[in-house]
């Protein structure tokens, strides 16, 4: 057997590697300070003040006096007395959350009111019930939204917005004035008014009411005091549909039913057509004396005291409407443009030539 040798190099490795995985020495196990917290705080996960933090005063329960966004996590149930929420301050965002601000008793406050004039508020999400005044005082609320908002048995106008507002997909019902009241520049769309003194009120000028419908209102449906344009709507059961100021236009809505007219004309220079006019007692569309510059074309009237009712005014235009089943279905003075009337109530084959006749059917 041969004699293991090593050589001077392999000692040198082992003496090496011996130190390398010698052993090695520990840092200090003492921590270097108390423990801190690794969560986030709620404002850090949802940035929105929660409205019950907010301190009150002599005429609200809590008063928003900085810009920012705010959230309703519980119903504020009030005396009537004072509002719920007082905004004294531009750029803010309400959520009510799906949450209720009910008044105990009618007292004479607004669930929700701007003592001052503000800009740039939005309300959202939630119902208003029971208030002496207004669900919404906010004339002095400009450029404002309010949305998904149902607000009923008010004793004022329920939603009362001033200049640029947008009201979208609310419900008002049972109010004691009007439903919706908002200034020039505004829009209301797909909103529902019913049971209240009025249904819509919108004044100024370029304003736009659009899919929206007015029913059982003991006064008017919508209510146009300046120019603008109602489009798609359905106005039903009031006392009078629409009540028009000057240079409106009335495009594609329903007007049904209403113990009164379903179009009164209160102003010049209106555009009405391709409306289904339809079961209102005294008139389908009546124009006001003295009124001139007032169109009437391409609409139906079906089943009401007069389908047209013009009457002690001139210059106004009358074409290419169709009327059925009225108590008299065309009448209108001299003074006016009206469209050759064509009567095929017995029946026949039609076969007009100009665009601009009226018919009977």
């Amino acid at each position: 057997m041969r004699p293991i040798t090593r050589s001077p190099g392999a000692v040198l490795v082992g003496m090496m590697a011996a130190v390398v995985v010698g052993p090695a020495l520990a840092g200090s196990l003492d921590p270097p300070g108390p423990p801190a917290p690794t969560m986030k705080t709620l404002l850090e996960v949802e940035p929105r003040i929660p409205v019950e933090w907010l301190p009150g005063s002599a005429t609200a329960m809590h008063v928003i006096t900085a810009p920012g966004s705010y959230v309703l996590t519980s119903n504020l149930v009030g005396t009537g007395d004072v509002a719920a929420i007082e905004v004294a301050s531009d750029n803010v965002t309400i959520d009510l959350n799906g949450f209720s601000l009910i008044a105990e008793s009618a007292g004479s406050a607004s669930a929700i009111d701007f003592p001052a004039e503000q800009h740039s508020i939005a309300i959202r999400n939630g119902t208003i019930r029971g208030w002496g005044a207004h669900a919404i005082r906010g004339w002095n609320c400009k450029d404002c939204q309010v949305s998904h908002i149902l607000a009923t048995d008010t004793g004022a106008t329920t939603i009362q917005l001033g200049e640029s507002a947008t009201v979208s997909e609310c419900t008002v019902g049972n109010g004691a004035f009007t439903g919706i009241q908002v200034s020039a520049g505004s829009l209301i769309e797909d909103c529902v008014a019913i049971w209240c003194g009025q249904g819509f009120e919108l004044s100024g000028e370029n304003f736009m009411i659009v899919r929206s419908v007015a029913r059982y209102n003991q006064g008017y449906g919508i209510l146009l005091q300046g120019s603008g344009l109602v489009e798609d709507c359905v106005s039903e059961g009031n006392q009078i549909g629409i009540l028009t100021a000057n240079a409106a236009r009335l495009v594609r809505n329903s007007l049904s039913n209403n113990q009164l007219f379903g179009i009164l004309v209160g102003g010049f220079h209106n555009l009405v057509t391709d409306n289904l006019v339809n079961g209102n007692a005294a008139a389908g569309v009546k124009i006001q004396p003295p009124l001139s510059g007032v169109v009437l074309a391409r609409n139906q009237f079906i089943g009401n005291g007069i389908g047209v009712e013009v009457q002690d005014v001139g210059g106004n235009l009358i074409v290419g409407n169709t009327a059925s089943g009225n108590g008299i279905d065309y009448n209108v003075s001299p003074a006016n443009a009206l469209g050759q009337v064509h009567d095929f109530t017995s029946g026949g084959t039609i076969g007009i030539t100009t665009p601009w006749g009226n018919l009977r059917y």
